[in-house]
């Protein structure tokens, strides 16, 4: 009987070691982000830098602000770099990042903004960043390209709260600058508030 009680003990206390062994070998996978989820088969480490880029770009603006963005925190803009380095033929670009001249948004993403806009400012001074950015009224879709005294330079977009904020090369942030000009000048008559401090 005590014999058989040994035996029973020291197979139960293997089990464990080897459960034990077996769980700090093979960690649970981190969890998929979202729109990052399709890259865990793809080319090593785009799948960890889509996470560090787009989990940053989940920002949570406060509207009630003159610069909803001015409290996040901006994404590396360099990761996507490293991103586009290791990309290989057949994966994809950086999801959360349109691709072309403004990382933020396309042009056609801010023709699509519902109106009438909250606020239109053209380069005010807000605590010492010179910021041009479009407020819609719902309150849930903003976006702004911030250049000035930023280091580096910024730009945000955000809709149905999904939000990109990246730090830019003053470049890419002129890029944003001229895309929201561009549609404030079309929209300006469905700005209820509307700032233009151009020179």
């Amino acid at each position: 009987m005590e014999r058989n009680l040994g035996r029973a003990f020291i197979c139960g206390l293997c089990s464990m070691l080897l459960f034990g062994v077996a769980f700090a070998q093979d960690p649970p996978p981190p969890p998929a982000f979202g729109v990052c989820e399709g890259l865990q088969s793809a080319s090593p480490g785009l799948f960890g830098l889509c996470v560090a880029v787009c989990g940053a770009h989940d920002c949570e603006p406060d509207f009630a602000q003159m610069n909803p963005f001015a409290n996040c925190t901006p994404a590396d803009a360099g990761l996507i770099d490293i991103y586009n380095d290791l990309k290989q033929t057949g994966d994809p670009d950086m999801p959360c990042v349109p691709v072309g001249p403004c990382p933020c948004f396309t042009q056609e993403q801010i023709d699509n903004f519902p109106t009438p806009y909250q606020q239109c400012n053209i380069d005010v001074n807000i605590g010492g960043d010179i910021v041009t950015n479009i407020i819609v009224e719902q309150f849930d879709t903003g976006a702004q390209a911030s250049i000035g005294d930023t280091t580096p330079p910024s730009c945000a977009f955000g809709e149905d709260g999904e939000f990109v904020f990246l730090s830019t090369s003053l470049q890419q942030a002129l890029a944003c600058r001229d895309s929201l000009i561009i549609t404030i000048e079309a929209n300006v008559a469905q700005c209820t508030l509307f700032q233009d401090n151009r020179p």
